[in-house]
């Protein structure tokens, strides 16, 4: 499975993080998801500071911990923007994901629809119902220490 930052800051805003580590994302995600915390305490000023710089160290060792696939190629991406009348940011998803012949996971509903045009496409939400056991052992440090350092 491969998750796009949607998905990733949706699981992990719901203590489902477990399902994380079985997956892969692209290395744009980093930067989704710290954009969105900056959103978060800059904009909409729901966190603080500390709290965000505390979230973004939490969903870092999750997303290090995670594997990174290589983005696809950058004519492809934008050609596949272009034609799904997507950003090249969740077009870089899908082209990865399909590069890998891997599932995308996205909690984003434009790019889910285009997706499932072309291949096997989930939303957060599906995976605690296709895999409840993970979700009930949550997901520890020591998991993330033994992920990240094999």
């Amino acid at each position: 499975m491969l998750f796009d930052a949607s998905a990733i800051l949706n699981l992990f805003r719901n203590d489902e993080s477990a399902s994380l580590l079985e997956g892969n994302t692209i290395d744009l995600a980093f930067y989704e998801v710290g954009n969105s915390l900056r959103r978060k305490v800059c904009v909409e000023k729901v966190l603080t500071m500390e709290e965000g710089a505390s979230a973004l160290d939490s969903l870092s060792s999750v997303m290090t911990a995670m594997g990174i696939k290589q983005r696809a190629d950058s004519r492809v991406v934008l050609q596949t923007a272009c034609k799904g009348n997507l950003t090249f940011y969740d077009a870089s998803y899908l082209c990865a994901a399909e590069a890998a012949k891997e599932e995308l996971v996205t909690d984003d509903e434009h790019l889910y629809e285009v997706a499932k045009k072309r291949m096997k496409v989930l939303k957060s939400t599906e995976l605690t119902r296709r895999n409840p056991e993970l979700f009930r052992s949550g997901m520890h440090e020591e998991d993330l220490e033994r992920r990240s350092h094999p």
